[in-house]
């Protein structure tokens, strides 16, 4: 009987333990509300964030995506500790699962801007049927022609890829529409030919091999970029021959890929704040509303609460500005605002948050 009750003790002082202070927490934000009914509560806390992403014009705009992304259910993949009552309740937010939850549904990022890394999604050959071994090759052969360029690029038929987002259109169109929903940028489909015939003169086989590619940018039209590229190798056997022809007619067609998406993107940068310190809600939004009313910034939004060494990160699309011109106008705007790096290089610059309170324990309740 003593045991039980010692159990029972333990068990509420290890819950009170883990109940937050409102404010932020290692994953997010616990808002505190005068609202005890658990759906109603969630929303207000939701909502009480959502100026971190979107401004007041966006969420009015995009009220209805917004509802079926965030609100459509019972919410609970966003929130963390609750507690509700009649005198008080503290809901905490999980800042991370939100803002994955607004970017698939592409209600952060302006058109023509990415909030993650752009990658290309290869799909070769007839989507109805599959593709051949060669296309096989030449997908990879790609992929690691587009990486040298430093273009991250995914190949549709992987084995992982297709367990994760299985590409399950017959159509052009109706793949466009899936990378999109997978959360590709790119998508290059088409197809391969190959042919080696033999000289008697070097006693040598010359393979010769094309790419025919439709790039399309899956974020904005649906109109793609049509190209061929070509490759020719000569070798003692006419499988490498056409193996060496298929490799450099990959890379031509990664460095057609390249200039295609560094077009689309002229104009057009994502600079990443990074802010250090205390990630105070009324800090963050101060920050992000300063950021939006710099000139040459499309929009800014926080994009993650755990970035690198737990900074909270936001994303400000630009358009001629570079991440040091950013931290000069920035400060220019609000000289009490504190940047510790600048990397023109990365796109990044870092800015000190409020000092942590001396109580490390500011997220536990006593």
């Amino acid at each position: 009987m003593r045991l039980a009750g010692l159990a029972a003790v333990l068990l509420l002082s290890s819950a009170c333990a883990s109940a937050p202070r409102p404010g932020p927490t290692a994953e997010g934000v616990a808002v505190p509300l005068m609202v005890h009914a658990r759906l109603r509560a969630r929303r207000e806390a939701i909502e009480s964030l959502l100026p971190l992403f979107l401004t007041p014009a966006a969420r009015r705009e995009k009220s209805a995506a917004i509802e079926k992304a965030v609100f459509s259910g019972k919410m609970k993949p966003f929130i963390g500790y609750e507690k509700l009552s009649p005198k008080g309740s503290l809901v905490e937010v999980l800042v991370d699962p939100l803002s994955a939850a607004l970017q698939r549904a592409k209600l952060i990022h302006p058109p023509g801007y990415s909030s993650r890394p752009e990658v290309v999604l290869i799909a070769l050959g007839n989507r109805a049927v599959g593709p051949s071994s060669t296309e096989r090759f030449s997908a990879d052969a790609l992929e690691t022609a587009l990486f040298g360029h430093g273009i991250q690029a995914q190949d549709a038929d992987d084995q992982l890829v297709k367990l994760e987002h299985p590409i399950t259109a017959k159509t052009e169109t109706d793949a466009v529409a899936q990378a999109s929903a997978g959360g590709w940028s790119w998508l290059a489909t088409g197809g391969v030919a190959d042919v080696a015939r033999h000289e008697v003169q070097s006693n040598s086989w010359r393979g010769r091999a094309r790419y025919s590619l439709n790039l399309y940018g899956v974020d904005g039209t649906t109109t793609p970029a049509r190209f061929d590229a070509d490759g020719e190798a000569l070798d003692v056997s006419s499988a490498a021959a056409v193996t060496q022809a298929l490799e450099q007619a990959a890379q031509t067609a990664a460095v057609r890929v390249e200039g295609l998406m560094a077009r689309r993107s002229a104009g057009r940068a994502t600079i990443d704040v990074l802010v250090s310190g205390w990630k105070e809600p009324g800090f963050l939004a101060h920050t992000i509303d300063a950021l939006r009313r710099v000139d040459g910034v499309v929009g800014a939004s926080l994009i993650s609460w755990n970035e690198l060494d737990t900074m909270a990160s936001i994303h400000v699309y630009v358009t001629t500005l570079t991440a040091d011109s950013l931290a000069a106008a920035l400060i220019n705007r609000d000289p009490t605002l504190r940047i510790t790096a600048v990397e023109n290089e990365d796109k990044r610059l870092t800015l000190a948050g409020p000092p942590i309170p001396e109580s490390e324990d500011r997220g536990q309740e006593e």
